[in-house]
């Protein structure tokens, strides 16, 4: 059993590092272009892009897009009182005065500061930014799907959001009023598998008959994920020294009468390098694990933008960890991949949520520097007490609600988990390493 996640997980299968994707089992349909260097902006090939059958439809002179008859602010019903909130970890916060950021967009920025839904808007000749809503509330209204018109008729999707009454109709009104419909979506790529990005998935491909494209990783993640039995939790719930009736509180939120989807099984599995199969457009994979072990952000090389999915986000910083364990710190992966992005810092970033932004070094800086505050907390409880327990650690960390209200909270068991992985990394000697190492 594995101490950091509780469970036994299968880890990837060694040696295999294939340099096409698996559509079906087979390889075919994009590839990694053979010498580019993960990370970098690459010589790119187009590898089958299927032949033109008409031109991009294009609204003339729009740069922002409100479905016909929804009021301004985007015409969503009320967000359900007393949803959670999710997948934004124990401790997301505002995006501190002084970042070096410039929003993009004002209406995204205006509902991510303020509240409410932003309008649909053209980010690029046949790119759309169209927000689908969220239950709950706080920072995290809405998901940014990515709609991407291909000149021979075909759509693409990024993260089409959460499953929620209604969201399918407001795609497809959505493609109808730019001159496509549901049926036209051949490609839907998923970022992670956290049910604000890839909740609706399995729906857009039943109504349009789309592959739905994860990484290999990430399709591991869930299949392990859905192996996880509570004797597990149970077992982590008492190394991290948790008080008996604080352990059964969180045992049943882990495993109460919610219920369990059937884990989505991906079309399309592709390895970092790889160009997805998009018509018009030359979108490449950057495997950037840490918020979850197969998260993807999709370097648009023709346009020259970045969607981050959750990896980096303008108003809150991402959990942890949030996905199957297969031997790697967390955090580890999640600094090296901050350090990844360094290529395209000078490009406009596309986040899974909030607002289009610009400024991707500062941010990166700020993230990291985030997370290693709270590694060198750790190693300050540690020095003066090696022994304490993954509870004692986390009820002396500085919490950004503080610990009275994390430990009464459905954060807690994220604040644990992230505690374990700080521990780690410092037992580890992570605060040597270059992962660590931030001007």
């Amino acid at each position: 059993m594995n101490r950091r996640r509780g469970v036994d997980t299968p880890g990837d299968t060694p040696g295999i590092r294939k340099t096409s994707c698996e559509l079906n089992g087979q390889g075919g349909g994009c590839r990694r272009v053979a010498g580019t260097p993960a990370g970098a902006w690459p010589a790119h090939q187009h590898t089958g892009t299927p032949a033109h059958r008409q031109p991009a439809h294009r609204v003339a002179g729009a740069q922002t897009h409100r479905l016909a008859g929804t009021p301004g602010g985007g015409g969503f019903p009320p967000r359900r009182s007393g949803a959670i909130p999710f997948r934004c970890g124990p401790d997301a916060r505002a995006v501190p005065k002084g970042n070096a950021m410039e929003p993009l967009s004002d209406s995204q920025y205006r509902a991510a500061t303020t509240g409410g839904m932003p309008d649909a808007e053209q980010v690029a000749d046949g790119l759309w930014s169209l927000a689908m809503p969220m239950p709950g509330g706080g920072s995290l209204g809405y998901t940014l799907a990515a709609v991407h018109l291909g000149p021979d008729g075909t759509v693409a999707l990024i993260d089409p959001g959460w499953a929620e009454p209604g969201s399918l109709e407001r795609i497809d009104d959505f493609l109808r009023g730019l001159g496509r419909q549901m049926a036209d979506v051949a490609t839907v790529v998923v970022t992670h598998a956290h049910p604000d990005h890839i909740g609706l998935a399995d729906a857009v491909r039943q109504a349009s008959g789309a592959r739905v494209v994860l990484h290999r990783r990430e399709q591991a993640s869930i299949d392990a994920e859905g192996a996880v039995v509570p004797e597990d939790l149970d077992s982590r719930l008492q190394e991290w020294g948790v008080a008996p009736e604080r352990a059964r509180l969180l045992h049943d939120r882990a495993h109460g009468s919610a219920p369990r989807h059937a884990p989505l099984h991906a079309d399309v599995l592709v390895e970092d390098g790889d160009e997805l199969p998009v018509a018009g457009a030359t979108w490449r994979v950057l495997h950037t694990p840490g918020h979850t072990p197969g998260h993807i952000c999709v370097v648009d090389e023709s346009r020259g933008l970045l969607f981050s999915g959750d990896h980096v986000l303008p108003t809150v910083y991402p959990g942890l960890g949030l996905g199957a364990d297969f031997g790697e710190n967390p955090l580890t992966a999640y600094l090296r991949s901050l350090h990844r992005l360094h290529p395209y810092d000078d490009v406009e970033v596309v986040p899974g949520h909030g607002y289009r932004f610009r400024g991707l070094a500062g941010r990166r800086r700020d993230t990291a520097l985030h997370a290693l505050r709270r590694v060198r907390e750790t190693a300050e409880v540690l020095h003066d007490d090696p022994t304490a327990s993954i509870w004692d650690i986390a009820s002396r960390l500085s919490w950004s609600g503080g610990w009275a209200q994390l430990q009464h909270s459905i954060m807690l068991f994220s604040g644990l988990n992230q505690t374990d992985m700080y521990r780690d990394f410092v037992v580890s000697g992570g605060l040597e390493s270059p992962e660590a190492l931030w001007p």
